[in-house]
C-alpha cells in the first residue's frame, strides 16, 4: 500500500468518523426532546381534570419542550456546519467556537455527570478554518468526558471530581489552549502511541482510534502549531496546544 493511498483511506475514515460522532451526539438531543414532548402529552391529558396545579405543571413541561426544541435547532445548525467538507478560511473567534462546542457536548456530559467549564483569559481571533478548529476541541473534549468511569447514573459517585476544564490564554509569541480532565489518566506506555492512527484503548463503539491523529494533523498542518500530552501527577491528563501568534 503506497503512502498516498494510505492517506486517502485515512482521510475517508476521518470523514466517516466525524459523521458517526455527530450521529451519536444527535441521538442524545432527540432523546431529550422526545422525553419533553411525552411529558407534555401526559400532563395536558391530566390538566383538564386536575385543575390549576395540573395546568401549571403542564405549562412547565411545555416551557422545557420549547427550550429543548431551540437547543435542537442550534445543534442542527452547528452539526450542518461541522460536517461540511468545503474549507472556509477566515478570521474567527476562538472563544465563540469553543462555546459552540460546549453546547454540542452538553447533553453527553450531563448524561455521565461531568461538568464542562471554560476559562478564557482573552477573546483570541484566529485566521483559518473555524470548523477544523472546533473539530480539535470536540475530539479532545469528548476524550476527556470518556476518561471518567461510568457512575451508573449516580451523581458525584464517590465524591470524585468530574470536570473537563478548557483554558485559553496567550503570551507574546503564541496562544495556548488546554483541555484537562481528572479521569482515568493515560499510562506511560501508551503516551507515545496516542497520536498514531487506529491506536485506541476504548471500545470500538466509542471510536476508531483516529480522533487524536486527526487533531495532531489539524494543529500542525492547518494552524502551524504543536500539541503535547501532559501526564498529570494527579489522576487525569492535560492536552496542551500552542499556535504561534504570527499565524493568527
Amino acid at each position: 500500500m503506497t503512502n498516498e493511498f494510505k492517506k486517502i483511506q485515512i482521510d475517508k475514515l476521518l470523514e466517516l468518523n466525524r459523521f458517526a460522532e455527530f450521529g451519536r451526539l444527535s441521538s442524545g438531543f432527540f432523546h431529550e426532546f422526545v422525553n419533553s414532548l411525552t411529558s407534555i402529552s401526559l400532563n395536558m391529558e391530566q390538566a383538564d381534570d386536575g385543575g390549576h396545579e395540573k395546568l401549571k405543571e403542564a405549562k412547565l413541561y411545555l416551557a422545557r419542550a420549547i427550550g429543548a426544541s431551540r437547543q435542537m435547532e442550534n445543534f442542527l445548525m452547528l452539526a450542518r456546519k461541522q460536517i461540511a467538507t468545503q474549507e472556509d478560511i477566515k478570521l474567527f473567534s476562538a472563544k465563540d467556537e469553543i462555546k459552540q462546542v460546549i453546547k454540542i457536548l452538553a447533553y453527553k456530559a450531563r448524561k455521565v455527570n461531568v461538568d464542562i467549564n471554560f476559562n478564557p483569559s482573552a477573546d483570541i481571533k484566529i485566521y483559518g478554518d473555524a470548523i477544523k478548529f472546533s473539530q480539535v476541541i470536540i475530539n479532545l473534549a469528548m476524550n476527556a468526558i470518556d476518561a471518567y468511569p461510568d457512575t451508573g447514573g449516580r451523581i458525584n459517585a464517590g465524591n470524585a471530581k468530574r470536570e473537563v476544564l478548557i483554558s485559553l490564554n496567550k503570551n507574546k509569541s503564541e496562544f495556548i489552549l488546554s483541555i484537562e480532565d481528572w479521569g482515568c489518566g493515560i499510562p506511560d506506555e501508551n503516551a507515545e502511541k496516542i497520536f498514531e492512527p487506529f491506536f485506541t484503548t476504548k471500545d470500538f463503539s466509542k471510536g476508531a482510534g483516529i480522533g487524536l491523529y486527526s487533531v495532531k494533523n489539524i494543529v500542525e498542518k492547518d494552524f502551524k502549531g504543536a500539541i503535547k500530552l501532559i501526564i498529570s501527577n494527579k489522576k487525569g491528563a492535560i492536552f496542551s496546544i500552542a499556535i504561534p501568534i504570527k499565524h493568527i
